[in-house]
């Protein structure tokens, strides 16, 4: 391992630290330039350090003395130092904005190679990987002022979410395709019919849930919910019919919170679809809330919005209520009266096994 690809990694996360301090200006557009010039060439010296450790596997793979731990070493600090070169392009876009668009255009050049292999060695994994990190990142910080960018980001998320071979890659696409959803705006339609499409056949697997797939699997239910609530979706009763049936997510609990708090919003705005007739959904909604609370997968602001939504029921739909309640496994009620009561959640015993 090459000592400077540490120190390289962490002198970048010093100057994004910098940059999120100083906040707008921190950088003339002659530093600006400088950087994006030194961001190139750590990138490219990682290639040529990767391409190499690429060459070693090829020249030993037959031999029975290769050090995996070596080679694992050396692809974890190449991991982490392009990470901490995306935390600093990250930085700067939301610092600078527009003003950052050409250096950024250079940039993620770099990013979008790596999104035009078929290649499935190790390194190509994760240099596919932190392509689409990156991607995501660019349209996540710039909001609606990256929706330049959908159209050929999402040609590569829609690839990328149809892959079998790199989970990482696979979860990295549905969580963007999600974002171009939600910042796209009128881009983002053409590629609403095929998104959608995709993330179904994604969510519909037989294997979704298994542990290697559920993060996937949760990112796909995340943007169906955001294509559907922030597009024209020609099946959207389908679409809200298997969203609502997946919940809560249970691997991405980032992602849990903030589609259990648009589960919330919808029913605040009393979403026919989300309801269903007559309430008829009440049932399975009480037990997404019921199965979330007191996990990682709500924070504070979401159980109190829970607590409000049950109230209204107890008052607006009492009988659906009771039926739901009736339902419940005798965990979740206490869980939901404890919600209701304002009862803290008793302490967890560390000893317990189902906690290691």
């Amino acid at each position: 391992l090459e000592p400077e690809v540490p120190l390289q990694a962490q002198c970048a996360r010093s100057i994004g630290g910098v940059v999120e301090a100083c906040g707008s200006g921190c950088l003339s557009p002659e530093q600006m330039n400088e950087l994006t010039k030194s961001l190139k060439q750590i990138m490219e010296d990682s290639d040529q350090r990767m391409d190499s450790v690429v060459a070693d596997l090829d020249n030993e793979e037959e031999e029975e003395d290769v050090d995996d731990d070596i080679d694992r070493e050396l692809l974890d600090a190449e991991d982490d130092l392009i990470e901490q070169l995306i935390y600093v392009i990250g930085k700067m876009i939301g610092a600078e904005g527009e003003a950052f668009g050409p250096m950024l255009d250079e940039l993620l050049e770099w990013f979008l190679g790596k999104l035009k292999t078929e290649d499935s060695t190790p390194v190509a994994r994760v240099q596919q990987r932190l392509g689409l990190a990156m991607l995501d990142d660019v349209i996540e910080i710039g909001g609606a002022k990256s929706q330049k960018y959908i159209p050929e980001f999402m040609q590569h998320m829609l690839a990328f979410s149809r892959t079998l071979l790199n989970e990482e890659a696979k979860q990295a696409a549905l969580y963007g395709v999600g974002l171009c959803a939600e910042h796209g705006g009128p881009a983002f339609t053409p590629f609403v019919h095929e998104a959608v499409a995709t993330l179904l056949q994604v969510v519909r697997q037989v294997d979704a849930r298994d542990e290697e797939k559920e993060s996937a699997t949760d990112n796909a239910v995340s943007s169906l919910g955001k294509i559907a609530q922030n597009h024209h979706v020609d099946n959207s009763e389908e679409v809200w019919e298997v969203w609502l049936s997946y919940l809560p997510l249970r691997a991405d609990v980032a992602e849990s919170v903030i589609v259990t708090k648009q589960l919330c919003s919808l029913i605040r705005n009393n979403h026919g679809l989300i309801l269903g007739r007559d309430n008829a959904n009440l049932p399975r909604i009480i037990s997404i809330f019921a199965e979330v609370l007191e996990t990682e997968g709500v924070d504070e602001d979401c159980s109190k919005q829970i607590k409000e939504i049950v109230d209204s029921a107890q008052q607006g739909a009492p009988t659906q209520l009771d039926t739901a309640v009736r339902a419940l496994p005798a965990e979740h009620l206490q869980k939901l009266q404890r919600c209701l009561n304002g009862t803290p959640a008793p302490a967890r015993n560390l000893n317990d096994p189902a906690l290691a």
